[in-house]
């Protein structure tokens, strides 16, 4: 079968769409909207669905053929409308007594025909520029709504902007309040720590002055004067002064006595002892302290201590050990450290301190390259090393020159700070090998006795 032809456009003959066209219900011609000039909003809004319309509508050639009439009905007239006067009385002189009534002029039969086809017309242009003055109503209304629907979106957004700009700017008011508090701190911590480091640097200089007095009172030591039984030792500064040509009297001597280990005379001597090289300890423990208890607590409940009940003694104490020795090595695992040297008792906490400050300073002037902070490094060590020599000298007098004649408590401390007599191998110095050499030495002192001694000066 042959599919039927398809019809066309009568002003373009394209092929018609399937919706958009309009035919003419006077000569049956059919045309595409494009053609008529007509657009797609317009079309769905006047004639597809008023289905009246679009049947009774007529194409353009199809009106123009239709004959143009006045209306009366209009206000405004026609001249020709105007121009037509009413009936007048016609006098015959044959009749002049009779009185014809004269017939109005006649009229065309195009003038009798009402316009209907125009009033048509004028009724679908009404109807359609109303119909698109609504539609342009109901959009303008669409978009007003869409509008005021906008602008109450805008102002929930503006709204919501200052809310987060108020709360921004209390933020940034508190936390300009917190950074004026840490400066005001960090400014008291600094002022609190600059003070404290120089009282405690005064104190340190005055510690040490002290003891420089100390070091430096009329203590007079004289050496190389033979020791006589019976002898007054006032006596003998008296007559060493006279020698010396220095006027002193008895009542200047505070006290006088003689320092030495036994009945000789004294001796002096240096000796080049070597220091034996500590060699470093090793030291295993479990940082006992270190555990956290809570997490400790929570894998010993998780532990399933029930296995313990089960089975002979020894298998529950292998499996206690092995319980307790893997929560232990969790949580306290074994370390060692090593210790190169020992501690002396010279450095007092108050020295650890001092070295402290020393070597923050020395960071400080690594970092800064500065000449006040050079100048401060190199005060406080020399404070330093001397504060390390004063507390090394009062040891040393107080552990070991006081305890002089006390030999046992001077050995042991010798042993214990200043040598180390541990080794098993220690052996004697080769002078020390012979005793009568030593005997010799102790018993041929220059000079026999104090009596001679004077003698020959005189």
């Amino acid at each position: 079968m042959m599919s039927p032809p398809t019809e066309t456009c009568a002003a373009c003959a394209k092929p018609l769409p399937k919706r958009e066209y309009l035919r003419c219900c006077n000569c049956k011609g059919v045309y595409d909207i494009e053609c008529l000039n007509i657009s797609s909003k317009r079309f769905y809004s006047l004639y597809s669905f008023n289905k009246e319309r679009k049947d009774n509508w007529k194409c353009l050639s199809c009106v123009s053929k239709l004959p143009r009439t006045n209306n009366l009905n209009t206000p405004v007239r026609t001249a020709e409308s105007e121009m037509s006067s009413p009936p007048t009385l016609v006098v015959s002189p044959e009749n002049s007594n009779v009185a014809v009534r004269g017939k109005p002029p006649t009229k065309n039969t195009q003038d009798k025909n009402v316009p209907e086809e125009d009033s048509i017309i004028m009724e679908n242009i009404m109807s359609e520029s109303l119909d698109d003055t609504a539609m342009d109503f109901k959009l303008l209304l669409g978009e007003m709504k869409a509008i005021r629907a906008e602008m109450r979106l805008f102002r929930n957004s503006m709204t919501d902007l200052m809310t987060a700009i108020k709360m921004q700017s209390s933020r940034i008011d508190s936390i300009e309040t917190r950074i004026s508090a840490l400066e005001d701190k960090s400014k008291g911590l600094q002022r609190c720590e600059v003070s404290t480091l120089e009282e405690t640097v005064s104190q340190l200089k005055s510690q040490i002055l002290e003891r420089d007095q100390d070091l430096l009172a009329n203590d007079i030591q004289i050496a190389g004067f033979p020791e006589t039984s019976g002898e007054n030792t006032t006596h003998i500064i008296l007559a060493i002064a006279k020698k010396l040509c220095v006027d002193l009297d008895e009542c200047d001597v505070v006290s006088s006595e003689r320092t030495d280990l036994s009945h000789h005379a004294f001796l002096s001597c240096d000796l080049n002892v070597k220091k034996p090289k500590q060699s470093s300890t090793s030291i295993t423990y479990r940082p006992i302290k270190d555990i956290n208890v809570i997490k400790f607590n929570s894998d010993v409940d998780a532990v399933f201590w029930e296995e313990l009940l089960c089975g002979d003694v020894n298998s529950s104490l292998t499996a206690f050990n092995a319980h307790i020795l893997y929560l232990f090595d969790i949580h306290a695992p074994i370390k060692t450290t090593y210790i190169k040297c020992q501690s002396y008792p010279w450095i007092t906490p108050t020295i650890k301190e001092m070295m402290k400050l020393r070597d923050k300073a020395h960071a400080k002037c690594k970092g800064h390259n500065s000449k006040g902070d050079k100048k401060y490094y190199k005060d406080l060590k020399s404070t330093v090393n001397a504060a390390l020599l004063s507390e090394k000298i009062a040891y040393f007098r107080y552990f070991i020159n006081k305890n002089s004649k006390n030999a046992q408590v001077l050995w042991r401390n010798i042993k214990k700070n200043v040598i180390d007599f541990n080794k098993k191998d220690i052996a004697l110095p080769s002078n020390l090998n012979d005793p009568d050499v030593i005997n010799h030495h102790f018993l041929h002192v220059p000079g026999s006795n104090s009596n001679e001694a004077f003698d020959k000066d005189k």
